[in-house]
């Protein structure tokens, strides 16, 4: 398979992943409320896509590593199709549920397959760039998302953001039917040693960190604005977005530094990095600081994360056949990890700290993680 292909056709299954999840998230608690759910059954509704992508993963790591890429991108497909029809035509409350399930059983799909895709057909020192861009194609998403399905939405209805997720799910289905191709692959015999390799418990914690980061602001961050500037909800949404774009950037500039520069080096970067963004962000005493606080927050998990994602691929490549449906497998599940349990940490550190002492203690954790990624020597069979 030509290498253009796999990075076509993994950057649209990503940007179409996440702008299907972001247009849903100012729709479904409206819809939610109609059908006479309440605020508890909704967190259980956004809940859903995560605890589905977290089991599904494994299997589609499995299957990538048995199989190839082509059948296990089909079968995410067809999830991501049944997933859009549902919200579109049947919009009650139990059908909803159904509906995220088979959205995070597709996400789980899309990002191992896909991401297992571009680490098979580019070789381990050129793997960097094009990760980059697979990523800064779904924070494309998350930047369009959200606010697409709000206008939409308030435009023509709250069946209007799943027609559009429709539309895109048939031009990514378009590009997983034709672009994806499997040569002679070799099932990979032991697939489990990805998770027993002596540098997995780093390679975790560094996708977990960097996918939390931001997860642990989410929450308390548009409160704080709030209260502390009278921030309004349109402000607040411009400072997130102004991240979202900030990170997707600096995905694409880190992979490509990624395949020019030690690689557990640039991860301890951008951990701290993050760790200043977070000191920023806790003692701005303006908006214009939160919103650069925040920004260097989001690049520093960014360039943790497309730094860890080329490191997950030669934990993968220190057996033969690679298992790279699991090495991805660990990187979904890791970063999932990361955005449910952060939010948890920040509510419950809330009780007890101020905004500013709680970003401290995120800081504090983040140069911790960037310490030891600088000082550890990841045991893998290429440079790293």
């Amino acid at each position: 398979m030509k290498r253009s292909a796999a990075l076509i056709v993994t950057s649209v299954a990503l940007a179409a992943d996440m702008l299907i999840y972001g247009v849903a998230i100012p729709v479904l608690p409206r819809i939610a409320s109609s059908a006479g759910a309440d605020a508890s059954a909704v967190s259980v509704l956004f809940a859903c896509y995560a605890v589905a992508m977290l089991v599904a993963t494994p299997f589609a790591g499995w299957l990538v590593d048995r199989i190839g890429h082509r059948l296990p991108m089909i079968a995410g497909l067809f999830a991501l199709a049944a997933s859009t029809v549902l919200f579109a035509t049947l919009q009650a409350f139990p059908v909803l549920m159904a509906a995220r399930v088979l959205q995070g059983v597709a996400a789980a799909f899309a990002w191992t397959a896909g991401l297992a895709l571009i680490a098979a057909v580019f070789p381990a020192e050129e793997r960097g760039k094009p990760l980059g861009i697979a990523l800064s194609a779904s924070g494309v998403g998350v930047l369009l998302g959200p606010a697409v399905g709000g206008f939409l939405a308030d435009t023509w209805g709250t069946h209007a953001p799943f027609v559009l997720a429709a539309v895109v799910a048939l031009l990514d289905g378009v590009a997983r039917l034709v672009l994806v191709r499997d040569g002679d692959h070799a099932p990979a015999e032991r697939p489990g040693r990805v998770w027993r390799h002596p540098s997995t418990a780093l390679m975790f914690a560094l996708t977990a960190l960097g996918a939390g980061l931001i997860a642990f602001l989410e929450p308390i961050l548009p409160l704080h604005a709030a209260a502390a500037f009278s921030a309004d909800s349109n402000t607040i949404g411009l400072i997130f977005a102004g991240a979202v774009l900030a990170g997707a950037v600096s995905s694409s500039i880190g992979g490509f530094l990624a395949d020019k520069l030690p690689r557990r080096l640039l991860a301890g970067a951008g951990a701290f990095v993050a760790a200043a963004g977070l000191v920023i962000t806790g003692y701005a005493g303006t908006l214009w600081l939160v919103a650069v606080g925040l920004a260097l927050v989001t690049v520093g998990a960014q360039l943790g994360l497309v730094t860890t994602i080329a490191l997950i691929s030669a934990i993968a490549d220190d057996q033969s056949p690679p298992a790279y449906g699991a090495a991805y497998a660990l990187y979904s599940i890791a970063y999932t990890t990361g955005m449910m349990v952060a939010p948890l940490l920040a509510a419950a550190g809330s009780a007890f700290l101020n905004f500013a002492w709680l970003t401290i203690a995120a800081a504090v954790l983040a140069a911790v993680i960037a310490l030891v990624t600088t000082l550890t020597r990841t045991r893998t069979a290429v440079r790293v």
